[in-house]
């Protein structure tokens, strides 16, 4: 396995992506701290702070997103505009009643068409969250030509998001123009004019609803359906919750696919004040990471955990994250992903749904398969991180002497 997998999941016996951490710190002049147990301490680490810091989305995720902004990387002034954005945009659409609907239309037109390929594979996953979520923002379907192009796009953007590649630029533009040309003609149109950065209002489309559910959801789904295979009584159990519409039953099993293979490696925060964490004060200004692919926790797959109305699962606060961070689509996503288990398990056989099948670049099913190209990108970003730590660390130096002159 190529060393760069090794930062990017900590696989292995040496624990590459820890002294990778810890030598940017170093570099950055900040302390570090990394909680992989007790999901509840974890999530009262995240919910202390609403900075993501200067380390893994500031490095690598916010460059990745350009020329869109990333509701969930950016931080300060942008950060605040693009999620009380996106919280507007939420409120004024009308999902509840309509996600189950649109997805079990598609997911029954493909069952009936013989979807042209092997399986209800990756594409096919990210293409039904893109048509649904275009629907439900626009009150549209979207054409195939966009769908064409939104889906191309969000493949650029996962392979850099993942350090796998650069991303064609040419087609990330061509989406966030057409983006462009769509919310003008949408009722979303006068936002354009009252934000502060055109690119801002765009983004609260194109990052949170087009883009990200689509390799997000993909994610999930690869696990969710891995883990049901490896349990098949829990698949037949899945078929007659679907049967009888217990969504409570199959946002479980989601949950469950969830905590045991989270779609994001590692979840990060700088502290902006003193917090006693682990029985001792850490001081403001240290970087928290929760690396949620190495959390010390039980690896078996037990849905039923989640469905315990007297004591909350533990990892409930930790799956979408936690405080003002919190991923503020968690509502909409997760009954997104009940209605398509639901819809999927109902209409297609168990051995046509394969959506870990042309899955790319995301999932650490991807990793250690790395040719001589992707593993040389890798390495510049790497000792690019060392570099921009280094910047960082000297900023940091050079300011706190002006403080100390002034």
């Amino acid at each position: 396995m190529k060393a760069t997998t090794l930062i990017r999941y900590n696989e292995g016996p040496f624990e590459a992506r820890t002294l990778f951490i810890r030598l940017c710190a170093w570099l950055q002049g900040k302390n570090v701290l990394l909680l992989d147990s007790d999901p509840a301490e974890c999530a009262r680490a995240l919910a202390s702070s609403e900075t993501k810091g200067s380390f893994i989305e500031t490095i690598f995720a916010i460059p990745a997103w350009r020329p869109l902004y990333s509701v969930e990387s950016e931080d300060g002034a942008r950060w605040k505009e693009l999620a009380e954005s996106c919280a507007r945009v939420l409120r004024q659409l009308k999902w509840k009643d309509a996600i189950a609907g649109l997805l079990d239309k598609s997911v029954q037109g493909l069952a009936i068409t013989q979807y042209s390929g092997p399986a209800l594979d990756s594409e096919c996953i990210s293409r039904l969250v893109l048509r649904t979520l275009y629907e439900i923002l626009f009150e549209e379907t979207i054409t195939p030509a966009d769908e064409t192009l939104f889906f191309q796009s969000s493949i650029e953007w996962r392979k850099e998001i993942a350090v796998k590649g650069a991303g064609n630029s040419d087609i990330k533009s061509k989406a966030a123009q057409r983006l462009l040309e769509i919310v003008m003609n949408s009722k979303y149109q006068s936002g354009l004019q009252q934000s502060s950065d055109p690119m801002l209002w765009l983004s609260v489309f194109g990052q949170p609803f087009l883009i990200s559910p689509q390799i997000n959801v993909s994610d999930i789904m690869v696990a969710t359906f891995a883990f049901l295979r490896q349990h098949p009584a829990y698949y037949q159990l899945v078929q007659k919750k679907a049967a009888e519409n217990d969504t409570r039953y199959l946002n479980a099993v989601i949950m469950e696919a969830i905590r045991l293979q989270h779609p994001f490696p590692i979840l990060e925060r700088e502290l902006t004040r003193d917090v006693v964490l682990q029985g001792r004060n850490v001081k403001a200004g240290t970087q928290i990471f929760v690396p949620l692919d190495q959390f010390k926790q039980d690896p078996s797959f037990r849905p039923e955990d989640w469905l315990n109305e007297d004591r909350p699962h533990p990892f409930q606060s930790l799956a979408f994250g936690a405080g003002k961070r919190m991923c503020p689509g968690k509502m909409l996503a997760t009954h997104l992903m009940v209605a398509l288990l639901g819809s999927l398990v109902r209409n297609v056989p168990l051995e046509r749904i394969q959506p870990e099948h042309g899955h790319r670049f995301s999932g650490r099913n991807n990793d250690g398969k790395e040719g001589l190209g992707e593993s040389l990108y890798q390495l510049r970003k790497f000792l690019g991180a060392l570099w921009r730590s280094f910047q960082i660390g000297r900023s940091g130096k050079r300011t706190l002497q002006k403080k100390l002159r002034d």
